[in-house]
C-alpha cells in the first residue's frame, strides 16, 4: 500500500502478519520526504478506521500509537497528518506550518523573516519563494492555505488593498488558525484582522529581532489559544521548545530558550519532554554550566528542574 507493498501482500494471519510488518517498516528511508509522507498517510488510514470513542481512543487506535511509540515516531507528528494528503512536497514532515501572507513588494523582507523562523524549527510558506515556476500560482497557493497550521500577515502599507492578502487572511480565519499581524512602517491590520494584537515592526529592527518577537506572539496565541485550532497544536509547539532548549550552543541562548520553556503549559509536559530536557541537562554543557541572570544567580539545571517537576 501506499508504494511500500503490494495491498494484499501482508497476510491476515496474526504474528507473522506484525513481523512482516515491522520488516516494512524498517525499509523505510525516514530521510526521503516522500517516504516520511506516505507512511503518514498509511497511518492516517488506520486512526480514520478506528477513530477515537466518545473522545477516548478505542482499543486499535491505542495500539497503533504504542507501535508509533516504539517505533520512535512522534506521536505529535500524526496529530496533523490529515493534511498530509493535500500537504504534497510543500512542508517538512512534523514541524508547524506557517503560511506568511505578505505584497510581492516586500519579498525580500519576509524571506529574511521565514529564515529566522526556520531556524526554531517553523516551516514557512512564502510563496515568492517557494512556488515552481511550473506550477499553478493560485492551485499551490491554495494548498498551502488548507494545510498550514497558523497564518503570519505581514501588514506593509496597501497590504488591505490587496485582493490575494485579504482571501488569504480571510481563508485562514475561516479554518479558525492563529493569525499573527506583522505592522509595517505603521500600518495596522483592519477588519476581523483588526481584532488581533499585531507585532510591531521598529525602525531599524534586525529580521532576527522581528523573528523573535513573531516566535514570541505565536507562542502566547497558541498556548492562551487565540483561536479553535491553536488546540491542536499546542502539544507540537511545546515539543519544538523543547526540542531547540536542549540544543542550545551558547550560555546566552540557554538563558533566553529557558525563557520559553517556563511559558510552556503544565497540560503540554508530557513524560517523554521530561526525559528530553533530563538528558540535555546532563548532556550539554551549555545547560549544565548555565547561571539565570536573576541576581541570585541561579543555576539554569536547577531552575528547569523545579519547573518541570
Amino acid at each position: 500500500m501506499y508504494g511500500f507493498t503490494e495491498h494484499d501482500a501482508i497476510e491476515n494471519v496474526g504474528g507473522e502478519r506484525r513481523t512482516a510488518a515491522e520488516e516494512y517498516q524498517r525499509r523505510i528511508d525516514w530521510g526521503e520526504p516522500d517516504q516520511r509522507r506516505r507512511y503518514l498517510m498509511l497511518i492516517d488510514d488506520v486512526l480514520e478506521n478506528y477513530p477515537d470513542i466518545d473522545g477516548k481512543p478505542s482499543p486499535e487506535t491505542k495500539k497503533v500509537r504504542r507501535a508509533l511509540k516504539l517505533a520512535g515516531i512522534d506521536d505529535t507528528v500524526v496529530a496533523s497528518v490529515s493534511n498530509v494528503r493535500n500537504a504534497d512536497d510543500l512542508w517538512p514532515v512534523g514541524e508547524m506550518r506557517v503560511f506568511i501572507s505578505h505584497l510581492a513588494s516586500r519579498k525580500a523582507e519576509v524571506h529574511e523573516l521565514a529564515e529566522v523562523l526556520r531556524a526554531v524549527g517553523l516551516a514557512c510558506f512564502v510563496a515568492h519563494d517557494q512556488i515552481r515556476p511550473s506550477r499553478a500560482w493560485q492551485s499551490e497557493i491554495e494548498r498551502a492555505l488548507r494545510s498550514c497550521d497558523l497564518l503570519v500577515a505581514y501588514v506593509s502599507p496597501d497590504f488591505s488593498g490587496s485582493d490575494w492578502t485579504e482571501q488569504e487572511v480571510g481563508w485562514a480565519l475561516g479554518r479558525d488558525l492563529v493569525v499573527i499581524p506583522v505592522s509595517v512602517d505603521g500600518e495596522m491590520p483592519t477588519g476581523f484582522l483588526g481584532t488581533y494584537q499585531a507585532v510591531r515592526r521598529h525602525d531599524g529592527q534586525t529580521s532576527s529581532a522581528l523573528g523573535r518577537d513573531v516566535f514570541d506572539a505565536v507562542i502566547d496565541a497558541v498556548f492562551h489559544e487565540q483561536r479553535p485550532a491553536a488546540s491542536k497544536i499546542r502539544g507540537r509547539l511545546a515539543r519544538q521548545i523543547v526540542s531547540v532548549f536542549c540544543r542550545v550552543r551558547s550560555f546566552e541562548s540557554a538563558r533566553s530558550w529557558y525563557g520559553f520553556l517556563a511559558r510552556i503549559p503544565e497540560s503540554e509536559w508530557t513524560a517523554e519532554l521530561n526525559e528530553m530536557v533530563e538528558h540535555a541537562l546532563e548532556e550539554n554543557s551549555q545547560l549544565s554550566d548555565a547561571v539565570l541572570k536573576d541576581g541570585k544567580g541561579t543555576r539554569i539545571v536547577d531552575a528547569v528542574r523545579a519547573l518541570v517537576s
